[in-house]
C-alpha cells in the first residue's frame, strides 16, 4: 500500500512535469518556426497524453525504491513496466513513424537504461566502500 500511495503522488507531481515538457517542446519549435498552426484537437490531446504520460513515468520511480530488490532487477522491471510509453508515443507522435526512426528510439531507449545502471552501479559501489571504510575506522578506534 505505501508503493501505491508513492506512486500515486509522484504521478502527480508527474503531470506538471510532462505537460511542462511538452509546452516546452511547442515552445521550442515555435521559436525555430517549426509550428505553422496547431488546432485546439492536437493542443488537447497532446494534454492529455503528456499528462497520462508524466503520471505514470514518474508513479513508477517507485520501483527503485523496493530495497528488497537488486538494482538489476529494479531496472530491468522498470524498464518492462515503460512499455506502455511505446505505443502512447507513437500515437502521440512523439517517435518518428518510419521503420529507422522507431529502431532509433529503441536503441536510443536501450542505452539511456544501460547508462542508467552503470551510473547507479557505481554510485552504490562507491557508497559501500564509504560505508565499509568509515566502519573499519571506527571498529578501529
Amino acid at each position: 500500500m505505501e508503493y501505491i500511495k508513492k506512486f500515486v503522488l509522484r504521478g502527480l507531481f508527474g503531470i506538471t512535469f510532462g505537460v511542462f515538457i511538452n509546452q516546452l517542446v511547442y515552445l521550442i519549435m515555435a521559436l525555430q518556426g517549426s509550428i505553422v498552426q496547431i488546432s485546439s484537437d492536437i493542443i488537447i490531446s497532446q494534454f492529455f497524453l503528456a499528462s497520462l504520460t508524466g503520471f505514470y513515468c514518474t508513479g513508477i520511480s517507485v520501483i527503485f525504491e523496493i530495497e528488497e530488490w537488486s538494482l538489476l532487477r529494479q531496472t530491468i522491471t522498470h524498464s518492462i513496466a515503460m512499455l506502455p510509453f511505446f505505443p502512447i508515443s507513437i500515437y502521440a507522435g512523439w517517435i518518428p513513424g518510419n521503420l529507422i526512426g522507431r529502431v532509433i528510439f529503441i536503441l536510443n531507449y536501450i542505452l539511456v537504461y544501460l547508462i542508467i545502471w552503470f551510473s547507479f552501479k557505481k554510485y552504490w559501489e562507491k557508497k559501500a566502500k564509504e560505508l565499509n571504510e568509515g566502519l573499519k575506522k571506527r571498529n578501529n578506534i
